[in-house]
């Protein structure tokens, strides 16, 4: 159901793409997805593993919810893998 699920595929869509941009060299797993508000602002929290090579890495991003939720998830995962990921 897109309804009940959305925080989630477009979490797994964006941490797929960056797994095929990257060979299939790391993989990421969905640990949680959160939203809350701070001075009334809506954010989203999310956790995600890195798994590669050298293991497992727990990482975490969070974006303001200015247009849309989706685009806030897909800020929120770039924020939290930047610079953790190399390119050979």
């Amino acid at each position: 159901n897109w309804s009940n699920n959305r925080e989630f595929i477009i979490a797994r869509a964006t941490l797929d793409a960056i797994t095929s941009f990257l060979n299939g060299k790391v993989f990421f797993q969905i640990d949680e997805i959160k939203q809350f508000k701070m001075h009334e602002k809506g954010i989203v929290l999310i956790s995600v593993n890195l798994i590669d090579s050298q293991g497992k890495e727990n990482l975490i991003g969070s974006a303001l919810i200015k247009e849309n939720i989706n685009n806030a998830i897909v800020n929120a995962i770039l924020k939290a893998v930047n610079r953790r990921i190399s390119f050979k």
